[in-house]
């Protein structure tokens, strides 16, 4: 990466659809001197070439991951959620789904961002926005806990990993900025909310899940006149540079040392855990 240009990502595979999209909705952009498309096999954004993150075992992990997700709402989430969410099994949408994060992603999918009014079953019983409002919380919940939970869950390995890949490709459009400071670059990663979630989480900047849809994380990197580079970090719109627990007392105008972010990659990232010190230890490589 030695010239301008906007490099993009997207998660799944080389599907030309995935290119069209891109191309009609980055037209503006035709002044940059060349626009590369890479893409990913797996949700993660790690491309076969790129050592620094694969990792062969985390698309096993992500399996387990969903499967255990879906074990703790029948085993740990609130009895009344329990049974309102009943009401999805009698839904068309939702009849062979289990989780509630199936349900929302449904719900969303099929009725929010259409704007049509939300199912009702036969006997008249309707999903409500309350409801979903529920959902979203014990997303969240079961999320983090399962998070810090550690060897009880496949979730924190997992999380770590993908979190590992994006985290890793900041770091190597900061050095090709280092290499050459008037070099212009914008990287455009596009992948789901399963993608932000562990990102978010692994920051330990995450309030909430990010919203279904609707969800971008922007790092923005700057310079000084000596040189020395500084980042911002952005979710929806908002600076969340200074919540970095690496930033809240190294932070400047929303800016940090890309130091900092470094130094976080290298070791801050795996004190997260007690089981692995590295990405080596981690996958296995």
């Amino acid at each position: 990466m030695v010239d301008e240009g906007l490099f993009i990502m997207p998660a799944g595979g080389p599907h030309p659809m995935h290119r069209l999209l891109f191309a009609r909705n980055l037209s503006e952009l035709a002044q940059l001197n060349r626009i590369l498309v890479n893409f990913s096999g797996n949700h993660f954004l790690c491309a076969d070439e790129e050592a620094y993150c694969r990792c062969s075992k985390a698309g096993d992990w992500r399996k387990q991951y969903e499967e255990e997700y879906a074990q703790f709402f029948k085993l740990r989430s609130p009895a009344d959620l329990q049974r309102k969410c009943q009401l999805f099994k009698e839904l068309p949408a939702t009849r062979s789904f289990v989780d509630p994060w199936q349900f929302m992603d449904a719900m969303v999918g099929f009725y929010i961002c259409r704007r049509e009014n939300l199912p009702c079953d036969a006997r008249g019983d309707c999903v409500s926005y309350g409801l979903m409002d529920e959902i979203y919380a014990e997303t969240t919940r079961r999320g983090e806990q399962m998070f810090i939970d550690g060897p009880n869950y496949i979730a924190q390995r997992v999380q770590l990993a993908e979190a590992n890949s994006v985290i890793g490709k900041w770091l190597h459009v900061i050095e090709a900025l280092q290499k050459d400071p008037e070099v212009s670059q914008i990287k455009l990663l596009s992948a789901h909310d399963s993608t932000l979630g562990p990102l978010l989480r692994v920051l330990r900047i995450l309030p909430q899940d990010p919203p279904r849809y609707a969800s971008r994380v922007v790092l923005e990197v700057y310079s000084d006149p000596s040189n020395a580079l500084y980042f911002r970090l952005l979710f929806n719109g908002e600076v969340f540079t200074e919540k970095l627990p690496f930033c809240r007392e190294n932070s400047s105008d929303g800016l940090c040392a890309v130091e900092e972010l470094e130094n976080f990659y290298k070791a801050g990232l795996w004190k997260l855990s007690k089981e692995f010190s590295s990405f080596r230890t981690l996958c296995g490589t």
